[in-house]
């Protein structure tokens, strides 16, 4: 009953929480349908330039309705997931906080700049945003004193309880289920047995980044197997499948983990009779030949900083931008420069002069692909450097000494056909730190002792001796 009376102190959690206790409990995901309606007049251009973005660079970030309990894994909070809506249905959108939104752009912009400019130049490779945001700004929940200042410096948020009521807002505009596509997000907290984890964070991650918490021992294998799962089911069977990527290191007390699942179909799908395979001219040279799909639409469009600019209507209201990059410019030149990204990115809003319209010819190669990306240095390089080190300050996320992060690892997958888009990634945050010691025992050899090294022949000892005079 200890389990379900901890539960209880969470007052905002569903009713339904209490069976993900249960060990060896599995509960399918179920939910209703989803679909945004119009946003309020005047924000809805606030807001979805990051859809826009989320879509172009594979930032679209994604959970479930409701987390699962993996088996043997303790469930301690859950949230309350926003109501599912059919895609005949309106659904009703929270008006965000402009200069939240600015600063959310910023470290979007910011970020892509520092992963696309580290990156080898000629490799498929997406990244997410959104997913880093998610999961360093619910890190920097339980930050004190310069580590949280650090952390909220690199996330361009200055005030961070206006970032926490921002986020859930956000999180609930965002959330798509229903039977046309999805844009799901979900945060899960696995911490160590054993340690002290704080009350007031965790409500705070269930109520406003609706982060699932999980007690696990990491010395157990089983452990690595339970967040495999979770994340597997939580990015639509696309990423987490290998429990060898979740193996722990030795220290670890706390793993956070940021999903992202996305699909959605083509307001216009293309046919499938026009899909011919082409040439594809390669950045080093070469060419290779690919199915390249084929039509003709109406659309907007726009050649700015270098590049020509147009986009593809998604039927739950984005859109996938897609950019092609001037001859002599590479795809790497605009995406490591943080303001000429912001310009292409924004350049078919509602306020851009440089905007047209007309008949648009295209082909668009079809693809699949997956990458992981280790975005440990490149937070140092946005300033973050005191939560890497023994010294950091998460005190407010447990009383622990020491209590750092130890790495930070995104994976993404990301496919388009004739039908649509799908795109799913994870963001992961590993705390090392030392579990507080139950009792304290002092042995000091200061007198004759014996020694003895034992192992691999049963209870004979290898050797066994005594110090008389050391």
């Amino acid at each position: 009953m200890k389990e379900r009376e901890a539960i209880r102190m969470f007052d905002h959690i569903r009713p339904e929480t209490l069976a993900e206790t249960d060990l060896g409990r599995e509960e399918s995901n179920s939910s209703a349908s989803g679909s945004p309606a119009e946003a309020p007049k005047g924000r809805v251009f606030s807001w979805k330039p990051l859809l826009a973005l989320a879509a172009a660079l594979a930032i679209v970030a994604v959970s479930v309705l409701t987390a699962t309990a993996p088996r043997s894994a303790l469930g301690l909070a859950g949230p309350e997931y926003p109501p599912g809506t059919s895609y005949n249905d309106s659904k009703e959108y929270q008006d965000l906080d402009e200069g939240f939104l600015m600063n959310l752009g910023q470290f979007a912009f910011s970020s892509t700049a520092q992963v696309f400019g580290r990156e080898d130049s000629e490799k498929n490779l997406a990244y997410s945003p959104l997913s880093l945001f998610y999961a360093l700004a619910l890190a920097s929940e339980g930050a004190q004193g310069a580590t949280r200042a650090e952390l909220l410096a690199a996330l361009k948020m200055p005030d961070g309880e206006l970032m926490g009521r921002e986020s859930a807002k956000l999180f609930q505009n965002l959330y798509t289920d229903n039977e046309i596509g999805k844009l799901l997000l979900a945060n899960s907290l696995w911490l160590q047995e054993g340690v002290d984890f704080d009350q007031a964070f965790l409500d705070r991650a269930a109520r406003e980044y609706y982060a699932h918490s999980f007690g696990v021992d990491f010395g157990d294998s089983a452990t690595a197997k339970q967040i495999s799962r979770w994340v597997s089911q939580h990015t639509g069977g696309k990423l987490g499948n290998d429990p060898k990527a979740f193996e722990p290191d030795p220290a670890q007390v706390m793993s956070l983990i940021n999903t992202v699942y996305f699909y959605d179909q083509w307001t216009d799908e293309f046919d499938r009779q026009k899909t011919k395979e082409d040439v594809f001219n390669l950045a080093a040279g070469g060419t290779v030949k690919v199915p390249f799909m084929n039509k003709t639409t109406m659309a907007s469009f726009a050649q700015v900083a270098g590049c020509s600019v147009t986009s593809l209507g998604l039927k739950n209201r984005q859109q996938m931008l897609l950019i092609l990059p001037d001859v002599g410019v590479s795809p790497r030149d605009i995406l490591s420069a943080p303001d000429r990204l912001e310009q292409v990115l924004t350049s078919l809003g509602p306020d851009s002069l440089g905007q047209r319209w007309g008949d648009v010819i295209l082909s668009l190669p079809k693809f699949k692909f997956t990458n992981e990306l280790n975005l440990k240095e490149v937070l140092k390089e946005m300033g973050v450097k005191e939560a890497f080190n023994q010294t950091a300050d998460f005190s407010g996320l447990a009383k622990i000494k020491p209590l750092f992060i130890s790495a930070i690892q995104q994976n993404l997958s990301m496919s388009i056909d004739e039908k649509g888009c799908e795109a799913a990634a994870y963001t992961e945050i590993r705390f090392c730190g030392s579990a507080p010691p139950e009792e304290t025992f002092v042995m000091k050899l200061d007198r004759p002792f014996i020694f003895a090294i034992t192992g691999g022949a049963g209870d004979a000892p290898l050797f066994i001796g005594v110090v008389n005079n050391p």
